[in-house]
């Protein structure tokens, strides 16, 4: 409306899609996401643009975006930060974790778990799940179990990408990590046809799914107890 664009009631499927694409250039929202995916801005939920400031500088519409900032910063509760950047929430039985309480596990592809492992999550504030212990986690309901069976496939990851030459830092970039990733997770010796004999995307596999692969080697759980 502030742009000489008129709404109207009978207004057709045309027309609103081509109000939909001007107007949400108004919304100030990353084009990646934090696993280094690029985002369809079109296709998302409304309930994920809630999380994002809307872009103003019109000065009457200070109000509503400083509440707007409230809001997020209410749902993704306020980090305390110490040294070195790193984040850490207070929950309610006054332990300090690495996750808001509001943080739930990601269950996510391999490759994207691979991320979120060596990779600090800047959109919200999360240091590389790598250095999570089970205290983070202990309000999840299987939070330590998932965390050791991601640790022992993460480590298996990580110990053949080295061994290929790609050195696994304490934080890594995403191109960094997705580069490790490809190097070394044919080390988790998922077989690469489906039961039913379709191409399988090792990449795209969700983390929780190759866990139940009976074929991983032996030394996953060992890994687990020890972090790359």
């Amino acid at each position: 409306i502030k742009a000489g664009r008129s709404i109207s009631p009978n207004m057709s499927q045309a027309e609103l899609v081509e109000l939909f694409r001007f107007a949400v250039n108004g919304i100030d929202m990353p084009l990646q996401t934090p696993t280094g995916r690029q985002r369809d801005i079109f296709r998302l939920k409304w309930s994920t643009f809630t999380k994002y400031k809307i872009n103003s500088k019109e000065e009457e519409n200070s109000e509503e975006v400083e509440g707007l900032e409230a809001t997020q910063l209410t749902y993704a509760q306020v980090p305390i930060v110490q040294d070195g950047g790193n984040w850490l929430y207070e929950h309610a039985d006054g332990e300090k974790r690495k996750v808001p309480s509001t943080w739930t596990f990601p269950m996510v592809s391999l490759r994207d778990i691979y991320v979120l492992w060596n990779c600090r999550n800047e959109n919200q504030k999360i240091v590389p799940m790598k250095s999570f212990t089970s205290k983070d986690v202990s309000f999840l309901q299987k939070g330590s179990k998932n965390l050791a069976e991601v640790r022992g496939m993460m480590n298996v990851i990580s110990k053949e990408a080295a061994s290929k030459g790609f050195e696994i830092k304490e934080v890594m970039t995403t191109t960094e990590a997705l580069n490790a990733f490809s190097a070394g997770v044919g080390a988790l010796n998922i077989p690469l046809l489906t039961p039913q004999g379709k191409s399988r995307d090792i990449a795209r596999t969700k983390w929780s799914s190759a866990s139940r692969f009976k074929n991983l080697p032996s030394e996953t759980e060992k890994a687990a107890e020890t972090a790359c």
